[in-house]
């Protein structure tokens, strides 16, 4: 009986080097055909044309095309799921952290699980979050901004694109005290270009979407709502650095593989998105859309996965809009 125990055990030893050493040698081969990267994004915007470059870059490395697929709409609940159910083992997911750190918040069911259906690969680039305000606005900070807003509560107007801009402005009127006019538009355009003419005052949204704006100077920008400042706009403080930290906001654009990934191909390919990333050609053509290359490694990229999950339900418990347990 000892002998036999011994003989299933070194089977099985044998057995679990092989399907490693097999694995090893699939994540080499791979890709055997054009890979395929799924974005809930519109084409045309910010992170669509980054995973545009970014798949050029990986497609001459892999030898292989590399396409983008465009499936907006439903905050990216659709193209999540269609993603996770394909199980496309040549089929990568580009998208911002909402349908795995916002949505499993604030809706009551998904179809997907956002933990266990996907496999973060590598935080890409980030998307760095901005607080703008018309050109003649009496502000030039955020505490300038707050003590405007304190002393005509309810006058002044904002602004936001979904999602983590929304919670994250909401958070700081709330944990400041502060009453403003909250405007809802349907697309980026109308607010930008209401913001710019001054029939509102604020908008929080990415940088890159207001450059234009900007650069026409009907706009300024109070902070960046990200951890640091960004090289196209290293003057501009971070929300952080002006005193307010609870309105720190993280936007990024993240590649993710199917449930169950092989580890040694996963690895392969965080690898290569950061040498993307490193490259200067690459580094310079993101910057003038104010993207900030990263190229994080899986750990380092689950680190912000976690991190953007527990301050969104932080903020969202204390605006009251997480979602209920069931009873």
């Amino acid at each position: 009986m000892r002998e036999f125990r011994r003989a299933t055990l070194a089977g099985f030893t044998l057995l679990a080097a092989a399907l490693t050493l097999s694995a090893a040698a699939s994540a080499q081969t791979w890709p055997t055909r054009t890979v395929k990267i799924v974005t809930p994004q519109p084409a045309g915007t910010a992170i669509d044309i980054g995973l545009r470059l970014y798949a050029d870059r990986l497609s001459k490395r892999w030898g292989q095309g590399v396409v983008i697929e465009n499936r907006p709409g439903g905050d990216g609940i659709p193209a999540t799921a269609s993603f996770v159910t394909a199980r496309d083992d040549h089929a990568l997911f580009g998208s911002p952290g909402y349908p795995f750190t916002i949505a499993p918040s604030v809706l009551d069911k998904l179809p997907y699980d956002p933990q266990g259906d996907i496999t973060p690969i590598s935080l890409m680039f980030e998307t760095p979050l901005m607080i703008a305000a018309n050109s003649k606005l009496a502000a030039a900070s955020m505490a300038d901004l707050e003590k405007l807003a304190k002393a005509e509560p309810g006058k002044l107007n904002w602004a936001s694109t979904a999602g983590l801009p929304n919670f994250a402005f909401n958070y700081f009127l709330k944990t400041s005290n502060l009453g403003m006019a909250y405007v809802p538009y349907r697309d980026a355009a109308s607010a930008l270009n209401d913001v710019g003419e001054g029939r509102i005052e604020l908008y929080v949204t990415s940088y890159g979407t207001v450059l234009p704006q900007l650069q026409a100077g009907k706009i300024k920008v109070l902070a960046m709502l990200g951890g640091s400042r960004i090289p196209l706009a290293p003057h501009i403080p971070t929300t952080t650095e002006a005193g307010y930290p609870m309105v720190r906001a993280d936007g990024f654009c993240g590649l993710y593989g199917v449930k169950g990934m092989a580890p040694t191909l996963r690895d392969r390919i965080a690898a290569d998105v950061k040498a993307v990333s490193d490259d200067a050609e690459v580094q310079a053509v993101t910057g003038k859309s104010a993207m900030v290359p990263r190229g994080h490694m899986p750990a380092e990229f689950q680190k912000v996965l976690d991190h953007q999950r527990t301050h969104v339900a932080e903020m969202l418990n204390a605006l009251g809009l997480a979602k209920k347990p069931a009873q």
